[in-house]
Order: structure tokens, then C-alpha cells, then sequence
């Protein structure tokens, strides 16, 4: 299984399923001298990226309904053992039991709690699985996190050097390439989208993920094809926003 890190860096991609991404244009840009000097030093960052905490947001806006997530991702310690928790407050739509449109949207709440020596809790019920090969546990690793710039397969990039903020578009050619390790499998992007990625203090701060899913009819009830069953998703516009942070705190498991 991909690690917890890697999946949360593209949370709507894992919620949605199958996302087919709004083009950027066909205009050719390009990749400015100080671009293309960042992206040597955001890929040597990416190298030994290993950060104490992810807060990742991902709103989804359709036709007037906006879906929230927001993944919390932390390491530390308890009781002075390396620890980690994981906290994932989501919005989907519910279920449309006996044609109930009132509430459209519901939330729910995941939780991983991995303590090192006693093994894995979920959603905060019953004990510890034990897990003596760490094969439970979620914690980073140098390189989990990571996307490997080519200059040559941006379709344009620009780099403002007040707000350490690097901006690439990346064209459909080349997006699902860029971020497959983060894909499900046969999951593909089809066209392109905007990728945002913020520096400081010699680390990586923030990236972001902007484009949107077109019209989508789903079925509410797989085994059937009627046409009652089925219900139309307006174009879907999808901003994922990852901050990260570098500071090692003391846990607290509730």
C-alpha cells in the first residue's frame, strides 16, 4: 500500500476516483531563466524532504455544492516513542436514501494513530494491531514526497522571488507522467493543469494543485442502468493545497 503522505498530497484525485482535468489552453509558454533555476533547487528539496506535519485542503466546487477535506498528517513523539497521527475531516455527497435532497452533503472523520513499539489504532477504537515488521506504519520517509521537475515538459513556468513561489503549467501529455507516483492504478490525467509550489527557508512550504473535472453523470445504484439511477455532476473545479511544516512536537492521542 502507498504510503499515507503520498496519498493525502492528492486527496481529491483518491476521493473522486476517475477525474478527467480541464485543459489549460494550446498556447505555448515558456520557462524563464529564474524558473528554470528554481526548479534545480525545488528538486534537490524534494530529494530530502521530510516534514513534521502536512495539512492538506481540497476543495471540490460543483454546480453550487463545495466539498471540504481537510488530512492532517503529524510526527512526534509520545511519551518519548516516534509517533505519527493522521486525521482526515472529509465532506462527500450522501446518499440519496428514499429521494431525501435536504442534506446533500455529509462529513465524516478517519483517524490512524501509529506508535512505534505498540502498533496501530483506528478511528480511536480498540487496541493497538501490532506490527512487528512496520508494515503499519505511515511515517515519512526521505523521497515519499516527491515530484521531479523536467523544464523540457512544462508547458510554461515563472518564478516570483518575493513570495518564493514557483507556478508551472504542465500540459495532459505530461501531467499524468509528473504525478503518477501519487495516481492510483490505471488512473490517468487527461489534459493539463497548474501546479503551485512555495519555498522557505530552504524547504518546501506549500503546493498546490489547481483544475477542475467536467460534467460527470454517475449511478447512484451500480447494478442498475435506469435512468432514474443516474445523477448528473456539473464541471468540478478541484484546488488541493498541501502546507508543510518542519517542527517536532509532542502528540497528544485523542
Amino acid at each position: 500500500m502507498k504510503r499515507i503522505i503520498s496519498l493525502i498530497l492528492l486527496l481529491a484525485l483518491s476521493l473522486t476516483c476517475v477525474l478527467a482535468l480541464a485543459s489549460c489552453g494550446d498556447k505555448d509558454g515558456a520557462v524563464t531563466g529564474d524558473a528554470a533555476d528554481q526548479i534545480e533547487v525545488i528538486n534537490a528539496m524534494f530529494e530530502a524532504m521530510l516534514p513534521k506535519q502536512t495539512i492538506t485542503t481540497t476543495t471540490q466546487d460543483m454546480g453550487g455544492i463545495s466539498l471540504k477535506s481537510v488530512a492532517t498528517l503529524t510526527i512526534g513523539t509520545v511519551d518519548g516513542l516516534p509517533a505519527a497521527t493522521y486525521v482526515n475531516e472529509y465532506q462527500q455527497l450522501a446518499d440519496l436514501d428514499g429521494g431525501n435532497v435536504a442534506n446533500l452533503v455529509t462529513t465524516k472523520t478517519e483517524k490512524r494513530w501509529y506508535v512505534e513499539g505498540k502498533g496501530l489504532i483506528k478511528n480511536g477504537r480498540g487496541d493497538y494491531i501490532e506490527d512487528p515488521d512496520g508494515e503499519l506504519d505511515f511515517r515519512p520517509k526521505e523521497g515519499d514526497i516527491k515530484i521531479t521537475l523536467n523544464p523540457a515538459k512544462l508547458k510554461s513556468a515563472t518564478y516570483d522571488a518575493e513570495t518564493e513561489t514557483l507556478v508551472a503549467e504542465i500540459t495532459k501529455e505530461n501531467a499524468t507522467d509528473l504525478l503518477k507516483r501519487f495516481l492510483m492504478e490505471d488512473q490517468k490525467i487527461t489534459s493539463g493543469l497548474t501546479l503551485s509550489i512555495t519555498t522557505s527557508g530552504g524547504r518546501i512550504s506549500a503546493i498546490k494543485l489547481e483544475f477542475s473535472a467536467p460534467e460527470n453523470d454517475i449511478y447512484l445504484d451500480e447494478e442498475s442502468d435506469d435512468e432514474s439511477n443516474i445523477v448528473t455532476i456539473a464541471e468540478t473545479k478541484i484546488t488541493i493545497e498541501a502546507l508543510y511544516s518542519y517542527d517536532l512536537v509532542e502528540l497528544t492521542l485523542e
